[in-house]
């Protein structure tokens, strides 16, 4: 009975450290705006909107002739952001952040500079990416950008807020809008590492495997060990 619990013994501790591998990864996706073509299904090629397209489901700002031309209009400001549920025992693997932007034109904008923060920090890099607004134009463009790991803490609690973006077309243009954000976050289940305990569980039955195999060697061949 004792050889069988110490072989158990040692056939457990090894499932129990092949079992520490991470579980399915899950997608959370969170809208500021809507996937709706800047209210008038528009998502590729060239626009040039001359009124606003927003109805009340949609996103302040989103949807919007935006700029400083005639009449002028204020910039895109939002004040909120996105707002999801998560699970806050995962753990994040990957972020990013998709915008769709048309009719942008190149700085400098009405008022004060373009900017893109979330959760207050710095992202203004990703808005120079859009052709559009290096070389003017109504093109219509989806980019995409990668969030850094170390942003991944903030995105635990369910809430990144878009305070401090700032919109705008320069002065004496008013064609540019926002049709959606979008925030797309991969998380997996957090690893369950319990190596020590099995560990030891796995030395005290390799440790009574080998007391059962010296038990099993045969009287003459340890004298003949002995005589040697």
């Amino acid at each position: 009975m004792a050889r069988k619990i110490l072989a158990i013994a040692a056939l457990g501790a090894s499932v129990l450290i092949g079992a520490s591998t991470p579980a399915g990864a899950a997608l959370v996706t969170a809208w500021y705006g809507d996937e709706d073509g800047f209210g008038v299904g528009i998502r590729t090629g060239v626009m040039n909107p001359i009124s606003s397209n927003a109805t009340a489901s949609d996103a302040p700002g989103t949807d919007q002739r935006r700029g400083g031309g005639t009449p002028a209009t204020s910039p895109f400001q939002p004040s909120g952001g996105f707002s999801y549920a998560i699970d806050v025992t995962a753990r994040v693997t990957s972020a990013t952040l998709v915008m769709r932007l048309g009719a942008f034109t190149p700085t400098p904008p009405a008022g004060s500079p373009n900017r893109l923060t979330l959760d207050g920090i710095d992202f203004s890099s990703f808005i120079t990416g859009f052709t559009a607004n290096a070389t003017g134009g109504f093109l219509v463009e989806m980019r995409s950008l990668t969030l850094p790991d170390t942003f991944y803490a903030n995105l635990l609690d369910g809430i990144v807020s878009l305070a401090g973006t700032r919109l705008a077309e320069r002065n004496n243009r008013g064609s540019f809008q926002v049709d959606f954000l979008r925030l797309d976050i991969v998380t997996a289940d957090q690893v369950v590492v319990s190596e020590p305990p099995a560990l030891a569980l796995l030395g005290a039955g390799l440790l009574g495997l080998g007391l059962v195999a010296r038990r099993r060697v045969p009287g003459g061949a340890r004298g003949a060990d002995a005589a040697a």
